[in-house]
């Protein structure tokens, strides 16, 4: 043992082996920062960023649609376009659209729409609606 520590304290490692050990610690910190530690680059970053903003809006759109009081009829009418129009139905209906935003949000509406052909109405909607088709006043609680 002490034969071993003796070789640690005389060792004196070359400036080669300094400069490759760094560069290894170097590399070695990037690879596990990008891979285990979370470390984005601005360009991942900006394209999350867009991502979560068409996922709230497309989550956005789709209350807005489901709260509607002719939500059964307009859903019913929905899942019979075809699948390349239900797109530009949501963006007829402006259910996608908002206030203070110019532009269109990227994805948002072909999010709203693919969430919204595999939604369905919790029953007491159904009934709200189907009650007002038939000039009834329904209560939902």
């Amino acid at each position: 043992m002490t034969k071993a520590l003796s070789w640690w304290r005389n060792y004196q490692p070359s400036k080669a082996v300094w400069l490759g050990s760094c560069a290894g610690t170097v590399v070695l910190t990037i690879m596990l920062g990008f891979n285990l530690g979370g470390w984005a680059t601005p360009a991942a970053m900006d394209e999350q960023v867009e991502q979560a903003r068409a996922e709230l809006a497309a989550t956005i759109c789709m209350n807005r649609f489901l709260g509607a009081p002719d939500a059964a009829k307009q859903l019913s009418a929905l899942k019979d376009e075809a699948p390349w129009r239900q797109d530009d139905f949501i963006r007829k209906g402006t259910w996608a659209k908002f206030d203070n935003i110019d532009k269109p949000i990227s994805g948002a509406v072909s999010l709203c729409a693919d969430k919204l052909s595999d939604a369905t109405l919790p029953i007491a909607a159904k009934q709200a609606s189907n009650a007002v088709k038939e000039g009834e006043t329904a209560v939902v609680r």
